[in-house]
């Protein structure tokens, strides 16, 4: 599967992502941040358009001014009041700027910095049938009585 990304901007000027670079004869990593070290980092902005991952998930927003922030999967449906276009953010994360620009991973997102409130991911069902014994109950055993 390939996924990429193509913006265009303003002035007819594309910009494509298609994704980490493969590790080959052509790798350079003197190119890559991958181990770049991020830094804590809070940022206001007003969304422009959200971005969307390869089967259609939202994974995070293009602020007017450039800056990508990244969220986290499987919270995005719980903040869909903030990721729309024309709505003010702020956000509190870990990030990193360098000569193509700054993107941030969200810990904390908010309409302004005062209203920030933790980005959780969805957590999992849990099934009724398969918890664990607590220390009340006795542990079901699969002995059969011969």
């Amino acid at each position: 599967m390939i996924a990429a990304v193509s913006l265009g901007k303003a002035g007819g000027a594309q910009i494509i992502d298609q994704g980490p670079p493969k590790r080959g004869k052509d790798y350079n990593s003197d190119n890559n941040n991958a181990g770049a070290a991020q830094e804590a980092m809070d940022i206001l902005g007003v969304v422009k358009r959200v971005l969307h991952g390869p089967k259609g998930e939202k994974r995070g927003v293009l602020l007017e001014d450039g800056r990508i922030v990244r969220i986290i999967e499987d919270t995005a449906a719980s903040l869909q009041d903030l990721l729309a276009p024309g709505h003010k953010l702020a956000v509190r994360g870990k990030g990193l700027t360098n000569g193509l620009g700054t993107v941030v991973t969200a810990h904390q997102i908010g309409a302004s910095i005062s209203t920030l409130r933790p980005v959780e991911p969805k957590m999992p069902a849990v099934d009724v049938k398969h918890r664990p014994a607590t220390h009340d109950e006795p542990a079901k055993t699969n002995d059969r009585a011969a």
